[in-house]
């Protein structure tokens, strides 16, 4: 993956979460908005875990949550998830920010149409939802 004598810019998901492989920025990276254009999309997951600790800062971000609780144990259900997610809502996502793209035309609003997907444990969830 890494020739000698040259420099790399890599990304390696989180293989216990994702199916995703290896990638290598292929771009020019010293054009800074290319650069961070691709290392947004990769370290972004697109699927992200709420918990207890971070669902007040995703809670700020205003967007609608679809949450998928999954038992501790059963980890290829999460990668399940997220190829659910890549390969059938996302592309209804895409679908949603057209349409709104060519409302935002004809009213002039500015407001994206998107939702967060998240995943979370299963277990003790009822008590920590209950206190937003």
């Amino acid at each position: 993956m890494h020739p000698p004598d040259h420099d790399i810019i890599a990304f390696r998901p989180d293989r216990t979460r994702s199916v995703d492989s290896d990638e290598t920025f292929t771009g020019d990276s010293e054009n800074f908005d290319e650069l961070l254009a691709w290392v947004q999309a990769k370290c972004v997951p697109m699927v992200r875990e709420i918990t207890f600790e971070n669902a007040e800062e995703l809670t700020e971000e205003g967007l609608p949550f679809l949450i998928f609780f999954h038992d501790p144990a059963d980890t290829e259900s999460v990668k399940r998830f997220n190829l659910l997610v890549a390969n059938e809502l996302i592309v209804k996502r895409r679908k949603c920010w057209n349409l709104n793209k060519e409302l935002r035309a004809v009213n002039g609003h500015g407001s994206k149409v998107m939702i967060l997907f998240l995943f979370s444990i299963f277990f003790n969830r009822r008590h920590q939802l209950s206190h937003g």
